[in-house]
């Protein structure tokens, strides 16, 4: 699995996003990507919150948001014949930030224009694609605090909520399922990933790959509060694999129960439900990236 790099003559972009995304940070790069490349006279079409019904009629769709605007277009169009390109401009920006890097925008608009295609692993929760990050309980509670506090977003706002969450947070008991082995758990952290980041930047799943058709499993022993005040950057920095009460595995399924609804996080989107069927899909998505970094670790992996 290795990446296909090509110049496209016959290009028809669509630019997808949301006006809420990122406090209207999506917006302004996406009109500034439209901009340059209306410039550039490549064929491109801007739609902000109004999508179209069908992208059928595009080349290549090119997304101005984080994580939830990812989520919300991979599980509306169902569409993964279509390379995607991820502009950011959303709250955390996880994913895109583990794909590009830090490069400009104007950068990353020469680099997107020729294609350098590649695949990437997707998850399943109860039917859902996602592609970042899944989060049961602890990740919902920090969630739900964000809200409160959405006003200062990004890495700094998620830190805070965190914080929050870590005094406050009462661990429930969840039945869980992965290769052969059930257990019966209290933790704190529970996590199935597909990627390495989540809240702007916490390496959450530093061994996670997105193209080695495994999920990380991630979840905790029970902690006191001065426990989950020692380990925070130490998950903040992904130092925290290795500890004696952080379990980790590589898993293509995963089964989860517990005897109530509980909020939880699907790439930054909000939930609640009690049961959670959790799979690599079958289908992958595929990315325009040219990150050389992401090149080299994926091209060793294929």
């Amino acid at each position: 699995m290795g990446s296909v790099l090509h110049e496209d003559n016959h290009k028809n972009i669509a630019i997808l996003c949301y006006e809420k995304a990122g406090k209207r940070k999506s917006v302004k790069i996406s009109t500034q990507v439209f901009e340059i490349l209306q410039m550039k006279k490549v064929p491109s079409t801007l739609f902000i919150n109004e999508w179209p019904d069908s992208v059928q009629n595009f080349s290549e769709i090119w997304i101005g948001g984080g994580d939830g605007t990812i989520h919300y277009y991979i599980n509306t169009y169902k569409n993964f014949d279509l390379p995607i390109a991820l502009l950011g401009g959303g709250t955390g920006n996880d994913l895109t930030k583990y794909l590009y890097g830090d490069e400009n925008i104007e950068s990353r608009i020469e680099k997107l224009l020729v294609q350098n295609i590649i695949e990437i692993d997707m998850g399943n929760c109860n039917g859902q694609y996602y592609v970042n990050s899944l989060g049961i309980g602890f990740d919902g509670d920090v969630l739900q605090n964000m809200n409160s506090i959405r006003k200062i977003g990004g890495h700094l706002g998620y830190l805070l909520a965190v914080i929050k969450s870590i005094f406050s947070f009462k661990e429930i008991g969840f039945e869980i399922k992965y290769h052969n082995t059930v257990k019966t758990i209290h933790p704190v952290i529970l996590a199935v990933s597909n990627s390495t980041m989540t809240g702007g930047g916490f390496l959450i799943a530093p061994k996670a790959s997105l193209q080695d058709g495994k999920l990380d499993l991630l979840f905790t022993e029970p902690l006191p509060w001065w426990k989950r005040l020692w380990v925070l950057p130490k998950v903040e920095k992904g130092k925290h694999i290795g500890l004696p009460y952080v379990y980790h595995h590589h898993a293509d399924t995963v089964e989860i129960k517990t005897n109530k609804d509980v909020y939880y996080q699907i790439d930054g989107e909000l939930k609640m439900d009690s049961g959670f069927l959790i799979k690599i899909s079958p289908e992958k998505l595929k990315i325009n990236c040219s990150s050389f970094k992401l090149y080299q670790s994926t091209t060793q992996l294929c």
